[in-house]
């Protein structure tokens, strides 16, 4: 059975809990309604990460990321 606030994320309503994480211009949470990882590039409204992308939740050091290519 479905959640409301299932239906809210369906609409692109996402809410980040508890950490925020910003890397290369773009933020990562995860929603505090479905528990899915969202991603949003500056001010705009959190959605969910693409399906060709994979967040990886792990502390790195900055000579071991690589920054993609941001697509436009």
């Amino acid at each position: 059975m479905m959640k409301v606030t299932d239906h809210f994320c369906g609409l692109g309503w996402h809410k980040p809990g508890g950490q925020i994480v910003t890397n290369g211009g773009l933020s990562f949470s995860t929603c505090k309604k479905c528990g899915r990882d969202i991603i949003r590039k500056n001010a705009a409204n959190w959605r969910a990460v693409p399906a060709d992308m994979r967040v990886v939740w792990r502390a790195a050091e900055v000579d071991e990321m690589t920054f993609p290519v941001q697509r436009l």
